[in-house]
């Protein structure tokens, strides 16, 4: 199993568990390394139980024990790891070398508000955890900018009330780590309007692709993140 798979898996694993908030484990979460250690590309997840190590060289999951703020990482080779985490800093000690690296709170950095990046139709959306939802304006703009017939068939669902602000339009967002353009990915189900004479919605499998504040939403098209936080790609 490659690099990017495995911290993928671990990045979906700490979202399935809800341990994003730290609790009384200051470990928990996404570590990227600095310095020596970002030369390397040295990306530790830890969950509440295990820890990933990945670097250019290889990856690996394994158990670990804490005592406060101090943990010894074993299974992942034969040598014992130690790490001692100190604020948003984590210092690896580790085949007799030592490493530094930082707390990355951007697992979920789709969180704000997000709009159209050319001005017009479809509505802004703002989004909160694993759900976007639906803000004003919610009708398209009636421009050479919105393709196909998908302007229409959601106004229509708009003015009979199928659609309207605070609505869920894309649910069960889920990081699934970088595509082969560098560029962040998520899993998502969106809602799909389906052609012919009955308006109806339907719930779709989607990705959801960002790099630099840039955003692409099934569904939606590109956006722009125009509040919030978390705008790492």
């Amino acid at each position: 199993m490659n690099r990017k798979m495995l911290l993928a898996g671990a990045l979906l694993a700490l979202m399935a568990a809800g341990v994003f908030a730290q609790g009384g484990n200051p470990f928990i979460g996404l570590w990227n390394g600095t310095g020596n250690a970002a030369g390397i590309g040295l990306t530790l997840v830890f969950t509440d139980t295990s820890l990933t190590m990945s670097s250019k060289t290889g990856s690996g999951t394994g158990p670990y024990t804490r005592n406060g703020n101090t943990a010894t990482i074993r299974g992942i080779d034969s040598t014992n790891a130690t790490a001692v985490v100190s604020g948003s800093s984590l210092t690896l000690t580790w085949g007799g070398s030592t490493f530094t690296l930082v707390r990355d709170d951007g697992l979920l950095p789709l969180d704000g508000v997000w709009s159209k990046t050319d001005g017009f139709g479809p509505p802004t959306i703002t989004i909160s955890g694993n759900t976007a939802t639906l803000v004003s304006p919610l009708t398209f703009a009636e421009t050479g900018n919105v393709s196909g017939s998908w302007a229409p068939r959601y106004n229509e669902a708009v003015s009979k009330g199928m659609i309207k602000v605070g609505d869920t339009f894309i649910r069960n967002i889920q990081n699934t780590g970088t595509d082969s353009r560098g560029r962040t990915t998520w899993s998502c189900e969106y809602v799909y309007l389906p052609g012919g004479n009955n308006a109806r919605l339907e719930w779709r499998k989607g990705v959801i692709t960002k790099k630099e504040g840039i955003a692409e939403f099934p569904g939606l098209g590109i956006y722009r993140k125009i509040d919030g936080y978390g705008i790492r790609g």
